[in-house]
């Protein structure tokens, strides 16, 4: 009887524990930080967007010009510009430290803009920083 009890106790325990020791999904984490990405972007946060860049950041825009971090940085918390950002069909794929997404991204400049785009983020000292985007803008 004492070891029915205990046995359903250990089970019943370990039920309860194992959705806190299941690690965590990489495509929702990398979706997150894909939100946080635009929303740090749309509040020109920079407290908020700097862990979230890789340091050796390549993004493209769909003007063709081209930005390291430090670059994109001074443009993306510049006032004005972007007042939204709303991605569309998107795709998340993640293996290991690497994932990528790709899909249409509007971005609400008084008027939306929409973009094709890749991204590609790193898993760097536990999270998730973009490393390379780039866009490519879609005709209306």
């Amino acid at each position: 009887m004492a070891n029915t009890a205990l046995r359903c106790i250990v089970s019943v325990l370990a039920l309860i524990a194992t959705p806190a020791l299941a690690k965590p999904n990489p495509i929702q984490a990398v979706r997150h930080a894909e939100d946080a990405y635009a929303k740090a972007v749309v509040a020109h946060d920079r407290a908020a967007l700097e862990p979230l860049l890789a340091r050796d950041l390549a993004y493209a825009h769909a003007s063709g010009q081209e930005q390291d971090r430090a670059a994109y940085l001074a443009g993306a918390l510049t006032p004005g510009g972007i007042k939204g950002i709303t991605f569309r069909q998107r795709v998340v794929h993640a293996a290991g430290g690497i994932a990528y997404t790709h899909g249409v991204v509007i971005y609400d400049m008084g008027e939306p803009r929409a973009a094709r785009y890749t991204a590609i983020w790193r898993r760097e000292s536990g999270h998730w920083r973009l490393a390379v985007w780039q866009n490519t803008a879609l005709k209306d």
